[in-house]
């Protein structure tokens, strides 16, 4: 029986991580078919047939590390329907920094390929990335009260330091209802994760991206 493969980074406490993959959304159609899930650095290959159908994405997945540029590869030779939904360019600098030598990924081998990088110089089609759903209908319009002027959000494995001394402070693996509600509590959001950006702006919080370490911070629409 055909499958649908959804491959994303999964890391449980990463609300973006988590919360970027697009069955959490569309659950409801797809759940007609034959479902795996893997996590990029742990891909299931023996699972992945030809005739498959295989979605990538969302969030920064290519040219990460070269680990992930070979796995897409990988992918890209074993299955006829490859699908990028939302994917990133993610080069990493500071500590995380991989080097800048990766494998090409072999982009016209996608079957359908969309990036969430916003006029991006590669010229790929822009999408948004697809935890926009993750913002329930008029979550904004139900919290109004802002009650204080700064609030930062971490990366849980990067503190923000160099700021002051700002109290109300949470990180980026807390849970999403956590997140959002602090966001529209806060009238100016400080922040070096992603996602905790993207849905700051989404939800229209003067946002600030702070010590930023990856060339995916550089393609906000």
């Amino acid at each position: 029986m055909k499958k649908i493969h959804f491959i994303n980074r999964i890391d449980w406490d990463n609300a973006g991580d988590w919360g970027c993959c697009p069955l959490n959304y569309y659950l409801d159609y797809f759940e007609q078919f034959n479902l795996i899930r893997h996590d990029i650095d742990f891909i299931d290959y023996k699972e992945i047939e030809p005739e498959d159908v295989v979605i990538l994405g969302g969030s920064g997945l290519f040219n990460v590390t070269r680990s992930f540029n070979e796995a897409i590869n990988k992918i890209l030779e074993r299955c006829n329907h490859v699908i990028a939904w939302s994917a990133g360019f993610n080069t990493h600098d500071k500590q995380w920094f991989q080097g800048t030598d990766f494998p090409t990924i072999s982009m016209d081998k996608f079957s359908m390929l969309s990036i969430r990088d916003y006029q991006h110089q590669s010229g790929i089609e822009w999408l948004p990335d697809p935890s926009a759903a993750a913002i329930p209908k008029d979550f904004l319009k139900s919290q109004q009260n802002t009650i204080r002027k700064y609030g930062v959000i971490e990366h849980k494995d990067l503190p923000i330091k160099g700021i002051g001394y700002i109290e109300d402070r949470i990180k980026n693996s807390e849970s999403l209802y956590n997140i959002l509600k602090f966001i529209c509590e806060s009238e100016v959001v400080i922040t070096n994760s992603y996602h905790c950006a993207y849905w700051s702006i989404l939800l229209q919080r003067k946002t600030i991206v702070i010590n930023k370490w990856s060339t995916k911070f550089n393609y906000f629409k």
